[in-house]
């Protein structure tokens, strides 16, 4: 095609120089180049990249052309050296160019190394908070374990008449445990003494009762045993007497007989 102003083109359709979407709008793998975004560049494979680099450096590549052309056009006159320093024009653009394709390329490295950094970081919070799941459940077996003994624990201190509460963490008992173990320790020891005194008391009591009540008996007994030797003795006594009596009055009559019998032989005689 041939510009109004006269300057070939090469079949190529005109564009600006900033214009960087593809030839009607579209570009491989029918996507607008609307869709088109750092991302998605870094993102493609190498040969996807070339090809769109390669597309950036046709309307450069024209542009300059034309350019190139439009001077030779308008300065017939110009020289050959001055065609020799227009022809160094292209390659000066397109070196331009090549840098604006290292900064593309540089970009989509370092969005590629900015997604993988993230990765990795995602990776990593994901295994922190495995880990902190497995901690916490450890943490939550091992406080079922100890409320478990801590309720046998409290079980047997009931038998033994100590109490403990059922939640030691609980803000309603504020007192040491320790202490308060201590104390109720103290307490049944003191009460413990108590008994232990009183029931020796009351063992040493029901003996000295048991004793009490033997020597009683034999109290008793004996004073039972004296007042049958005093009857006895009474009675032996009294019969005595009657003996003393007996014996008297026979001898009076013995002796009255024996004064009647001598008494008779006397008159006898005379």
């Amino acid at each position: 095609e041939v510009h109004p102003n006269g300057v070939h083109t090469k079949g190529v359709p005109e564009r600006p120089l900033w214009d960087c979407s593809p030839p009607h709008g579209k570009f491989w793998n029918d996507k607008s180049a609307g869709h088109i975004s750092n991302a998605g560049i870094g993102s493609n494979n190498a040969a996807t990249c070339l090809q769109w680099q390669s597309y950036l450096l046709d309307p450069v590549s024209v542009k300059a052309n034309k350019e190139w052309k439009s001077e030779d056009y308008y300065n017939t006159e110009v020289e050959d050296d001055g065609g020799s320093e227009s022809s160094h024009k292209l390659p000066s653009y397109v070196g331009e160019f090549y840098d604006a394709r290292d900064e593309l390329s540089s970009d989509s490295g370092m969005q590629s190394s900015v997604s993988s950094s993230i990765e990795t970081e995602l990776r990593e919070v994901r295994l922190s908070l495995l880990m902190e799941i497995e901690r916490r459940r450890q943490a939550e077996e091992t406080l079922e374990q100890m409320q478990l003994h801590w309720r046998r624990l409290r079980e047997q201190l009931a038998q033994v008449d100590l109490f403990v509460p059922l939640d030691p963490s609980s803000s309603q008992y504020t007192m040491n445990i320790a202490y308060e173990l201590r104390c109720q320790l103290e307490l049944t020891r003191f009460v413990s003494d108590s008994l232990a005194v009183d029931l020796a008391k009351a063992e040493v009591k029901m003996e000295m009762e048991s004793e009490l009540e033997a020597t009683t008996f034999e109290i008793s007994r004996l004073s039972d045993r004296l007042h049958y030797y005093e009857t006895v003795n009474q009675e032996m006594s009294q019969r005595n007497q009657e003996a003393i009596e007996v014996a008297r009055l026979d001898g009076q009559k013995r002796k009255r007989r024996q004064r009647w019998i001598w008494g008779s032989i006397a008159a006898t005689i005379t």
